[in-house]
C-alpha cells in the first residue's frame, strides 16, 4: 500500500485515493447529467446525493445469491484457486455487496 502526502499534512493511501478520485469522477458525471436535464438548483448537493444512492445500493437492493455459491467459493479457495472480482463499479459498492452476503473474507483483496 502506497501513501502520499496531502496538502493539509496528512497522508492518503492509494486505495483511498482510488476511491476518492472514482467518487469525484462519478459526482462530476452526475452533475453534468443533472445539468443536461435542466436542473439548475443545488447541482453539487444533488449530484452527491445521487452518488451516495449508488454507493449504498447493495444495502437497499434485493440482491440474492444462491445458497450453494458460498460453499462453492469456500471450496475453491481451500483448493488454492485464486478468486477475483472484476467490476466497473466503485470498490465500496462491491465490498458492501460482498459483506452483505458474508463472502468478503473468501476473496483476497488487491488493487493495482
Amino acid at each position: 500500500m502506497h501513501t502520499r502526502k496531502q496538502k493539509n499534512g496528512g497522508t492518503r493511501n492509494s486505495r483511498t485515493t482510488l476511491f476518492v478520485r472514482g467518487r469525484e469522477a462519478f459526482i462530476e458525471f452526475d452533475y453534468g447529467l443533472l445539468e443536461a436535464l435542466g436542473i439548475k438548483d443545488n447541482l453539487h448537493r444533488l449530484s452527491e446525493r445521487v452518488q451516495s444512492y449508488w454507493e449504498n445500493l447493495p444495502e437497499e437492493a434485493d440482491e440474492k445469491i444462491y445458497p450453494e455459491v458460498r460453499i462453492a467459493l469456500k471450496t475453491l479457495r481451500e483448493k488454492g484457486v485464486i478468486l477475483g472480482i472484476l467490476s466497473n463499479g466503485l470498490l465500496t459498492t462491491s465490498l458492501k455487496s460482498l459483506e452483505k452476503h458474508a463472502i468478503r473474507g473468501i476473496f483476497q483483496m488487491s488493487q493495482n
